[in-house]
């Protein structure tokens, strides 16, 4: 089980970015799934054992823009490719029995969501999609899954 769940953002607008700011955003949420992801299915290949990875993408990567908070660009930016990535990987790791399945939290009550945006309040827990998480890895209990994309949200 693989679950590339590291992120970073950077608040300001595209106007604003710097490149490195851009790259670093880049390089954590996206290379880093990417990087994972090939050293997981490259030893699923070699040990021929199937397994599951799960990807965490960002509400803020799928829907509208209603969902998206201004001076996040690069941020949103990377979990749109978090989202392809999966896609690309659900395909090429049916050869090796490797699933690969996405999680698009909304809003969850951690130190980034408390530090980039002081006024939003949710109910949804780092508990709760670490919940679903393991639901997703479970080939027993999800052994049907591959290429989801899962939101994990709460309307309050």
């Amino acid at each position: 089980m693989l679950v590339n769940n590291a992120g970073t953002f950077v608040s300001s607008k595209v106007i604003d970015h710097t490149v490195a700011d851009w790259e670093r955003v880049q390089a954590v949420n996206v290379r880093g799934t990417f990087l994972c992801s090939r050293a997981f299915l490259r030893a699923c290949r070699e040990k021929r054992h199937g397994g599951s990875i799960v990807n965490i993408a960002s509400i803020s990567g799928i829907r509208g823009p209603h969902l998206k908070f201004p001076g996040f660009g690069a941020y949103i930016a990377s979990k749109f490719a978090v989202v392809g990535i999966t896609e690309a990987l659900a395909i090429e790791g049916k050869e090796y029995g490797v699933r690969a399945n996405c999680l698009a939290p909304g809003s969850v009550d951690t130190e980034m969501l408390r530090n980039a945006a002081p006024h939003v309040k949710t109910d949804v827990r780092p508990e709760d999609v670490a919940q679903t998480v393991l639901h997703l890895a479970d080939d027993g209990l999800s052994h049907h899954l591959n290429g989801a994309l899962l939101e994990v949200f709460s309307d309050l």
